[in-house]
Order: C-alpha cells, then sequence, then structure tokens
C-alpha cells in the first residue's frame, strides 16, 4: 500500500529502546533517521520527542554537552508548541529545566516547568505529570 502513518512514531520508540539499553550512538541514528522521514513525508507528529531523543543521546555521549543538548530541546519546545502537544511540550520543558538547573538556572527552570504544568487539569497521577510536579517542589526549595 504504500503507507509510511506513524514511522516516524515506531523510529522514534526503537531509539528511545536503544538508548534506554546504552546504544546511544544507535538511538541517535534513530532520531535523525525520524527527523529526516518527518521532514520529507510532513509527519511531524512526534518532532518533538525526536529532538528529545537527540538532547538525551547528546547527554549520553558527552555529560557536559549542555549547549546541544539545549539546543534539541529548545526545537522540541518549538515543535511542540507548533502543534499545540502540551504533554510532549511538559516532557521537554522538564528535561530542559532540569539542564538549566544543574547550570544554576533555578528561576528560569521553575518559570518554565510552572507555565507548562498550569495548563493541565487532570491527569495528575500520569508519570509525566508527576514528574513535572516533583521537581517543581524540588525547585521551589
Amino acid at each position: 500500500m504504500g503507507t509510511q502513518f506513524y514511522q516516524t512514531y515506531f523510529i522514534c520508540l526503537i531509539g528511545e529502546a536503544a538508548l534506554d539499553l546504552g546504544r546511544a550512538e544507535e538511538a541517535l541514528a534513530c532520531a535523525t533517521d525520524g527527523l529526516a522521514r518527518a521532514s520529507a513525508t510532513g509527519e511531524f507528529f512526534c518532532e518533538a520527542e525526536l529532538h528529545r531523543l537527540v538532547a538525551r543521546c547528546r547527554l549520553a555521549f558527552d555529560a557536559s554537552d549542555h549547549e546541544g543538548a539545549e539546543s534539541a530541546l529548545q526545537a522540541a519546545l518549538a515543535s511542540a508548541r507548533a502543534r499545540s502537544a502540551h504533554l510532549w511540550e511538559l516532557r521537554a520543558g522538564t528535561d530542559l529545566a532540569r539542564l538549566w538547573l544543574e547550570r544554576g538556572r533555578r528561576e528560569e527552570a521553575r518559570d518554565l516547568v510552572s507555565t507548562i504544568y498550569g495548563w493541565f487539569t487532570e491527569g495528575f497521577e500520569t508519570p509525566d505529570l508527576k514528574d513535572a510536579k516533583v521537581l517543581l517542589d524540588e525547585l521551589a526549595a
């Protein structure tokens, strides 16, 4: 049939699994492939998550690559915002806030996560919102 729906999503899942197994090069290859496919096909469904995967890979290669990771996370935020994908914006924002916290940018981190977290009115028992709440509590201390 030639159908290509959700290819980028499944590529992202494979990349996340590879990264979880410590195979950062394979994960980055998946992210790069997924971003290229999204650009070629217009399937931007999980572009934000692919950028977030790039950020995680950059940090897996070099934990001090804050600039590279931040750039990828900013791209993830922009993509999520363009699609009103609040969950993926929360994930990217939480990752970026943690990065900023490590660099002493506590107030910016708190502002970013609290703004995104504030949009949610339900689902507070989900892992992503629980994670964001833990970070907010840490940033408030």
